[in-house]
């Protein structure tokens, strides 16, 4: 079973405003999506247009497709997220990854690892003891409107076989026919962002696209 996580994407000079209005009201937790411009090609809003997180009813995680994540994170925590996803492709270095993900946690927040489509599991395992959370890229980051990788699930199977106790969590590509696929790979959480953003009516989306993959009644898996 799986949760889904509406995503907010938006680049640079885009209406932030309008398409996080869209997702709220309606699901348990919320992503905001950061780029640089380095680490992908585009580039995002600044956390300066980003409102205090902490008057709304979701959780937010915060994907930092950036080149330096930890420059970021006392400012996402006064922003009041309470998820840090880094890069594995922007750190590389795993005693590097630790000390970020120990920084992430003195400041009141969970760490979360991302690998890119290309980046193996066994380039992880080392920090698993202290990031037991990953989201792999269905896609390359930093883009919409992109096709599921679907070599990304048999990663996700892997990362369950090796380490049972692991979170995993899958970003990009998501659509009603593959939704159950990514389910029964064993994700526990799935992000959606245009799918259901660009629809519509993003609630009856979300819903759908929910029933799918199936609730998550007993625990949401947040640390």
């Amino acid at each position: 079973m799986a949760e889904v996580i509406p995503t907010v994407f938006v680049k640079e000079g885009d209406d932030f405003r309008l398409r996080f209005e869209k997702v709220l009201g309606f699901s348990n937790f919320v992503q905001i999506d950061f780029m640089d411009g380095k680490f992908v090609k585009n580039k995002s809003i600044s956390l300066d247009e980003i409102p205090f997180l902490r008057q709304f009813p979701a959780k937010f995680e915060a994907h930092l497709m950036v080149e330096d994540p930890e420059s970021w994170i006392e400012d996402l925590s006064k922003k009041g997220f309470y998820r840090v996803i880094f890069h594995y492709e922007a750190v590389k270095d795993n005693e590097d990854i630790k000390v970020i993900a120990g920084t992430i946690r003195r400041y009141g927040m969970n760490p979360i690892i991302a690998i890119n489509p290309e980046t193996s599991v066994e380039k992880i395992l080392p920090v698993l003891d202290v990031v037991k959370h990953v989201l792999f890229m269905g896609v390359k980051p930093g883009e919409e409107h992109q096709e599921l990788d679907g070599k990304v699930l048999d990663k996700v199977r892997e990362l369950k076989k090796l380490k049972p106790n692991a979170v995993a969590q899958i970003d990009g590509g998501l659509n009603l026919e593959n939704a159950s696929k990514i389910s029964d790979a064993g994700c526990d959480f799935v992000n959606s962002g245009s799918l259901i953003a660009e629809s519509d009516s993003p609630r009856a989306t979300y819903m759908k696209v929910q029933s799918l993959v199936d609730d998550l009644s007993e625990d949401d898996g947040w640390e």
